[in-house]
């Protein structure tokens, strides 16, 4: 794996970014949330765990958003500390 590469590749992420503004719905069948999920494409996924991500920033010193091919699945990184992949 070329660390410096997954890292130069990469964004900080901001909240909002992958999926705009949230709405509501009022009417409908409700789904559990699980089962929707679920439903996600590929892209969508990467969106919503984006989202999820930012939403634990306080846990992490570090989140990034891998944009490359050659990934190896590496999508959105949490780190615990700024050392990113040389600290825990």
């Amino acid at each position: 794996m070329d660390a410096k590469k997954i890292i130069g590749n990469s964004r900080k992420l901001k909240f909002g970014a992958a999926g705009g503004t949230a709405t509501q719905v009022g009417s409908g069948m409700a789904f559990p949330v699980a089962d929707l999920i679920q439903t996600f494409k590929p892209e969508v996924w990467e969106d919503f765990t984006e989202e999820w991500a930012y939403s634990q920033q306080k846990k992490y010193a570090e989140i990034v958003r891998y944009a490359g091919s050659g990934d190896m699945g590496l999508d959105i990184l949490c780190f615990e500390t700024k050392k990113n992949f040389e600290g825990p």
